[in-house]
């Protein structure tokens, strides 16, 4: 098993949101009360190249939280064969894609045409889902989010959480 960083995401918002990228906000999502500051970001990838989990932690935890205080919230939906986690004030903001590469197959006909939040579906894909993206297994997009490849593709995976008092303090999508 290893460890890929996928660097730092700056919740502001007090809500940390995880979904499929692909999802909007009507076709359902998890939003989770949140500490606010910097969370630190990976992935794990097994033996067969992989991803097996996404994990955030906020910064003033210790990674290793143990089980004790870890509880199942729910399971989450895939469906592009991808999981983020992001700020709530940025999820699905088309304006922070700006600038970021878009895939070939994200034609400007399908930008304009679809609604609202598909350049920043788009910038999630260029990080996990392109030829140019191969090997990189997720990605950290503007500190205000993270994505990756969920593992074994679509399907609705175990969401954990840790929490001090009412709010999230570590969270874990296990594929």
């Amino acid at each position: 098993m290893s460890i890929k960083r996928l660097g730092i995401v700056k919740v502001t918002s007090g809500i940390l949101v995880i979904s499929d990228p692909c999802y909007s906000k009507s076709a359902g999502y998890d939003e989770l009360p949140a500490v606010n500051g910097n969370w630190k970001a990976h992935v794990s990838i097994g033996n067969q190249g992989r991803v097996s989990s996404l994990t955030l932690v906020h910064a003033t935890e210790h990674p290793d939280m143990g089980s004790s205080a870890k509880e199942r919230l729910t399971f989450v939906g895939v469906d592009s064969g991808q999981m983020s986690a992001f700020d709530s004030s940025a999820y699905r903001k088309d304006k922070l894609a700006e600038g970021m590469t878009q895939p070939s197959w994200m034609t400007s006909k399908r930008l304009r045409e679809e609604p609202k939040g598909e350049k920043f579906y788009g910038a999630c894909c260029a990080l996990t889902c392109t030829d140019d993206s191969k090997g990189l297994k997720g990605g950290n997009f503007k500190e205000v989010g993270v994505v990756c490849e969920s593992g074994w593709g679509d399907g609705s995976y175990p969401l954990y959480v840790w929490k001090k008092g009412n709010k999230v303090v570590k969270v874990q999508v296990k594929f």
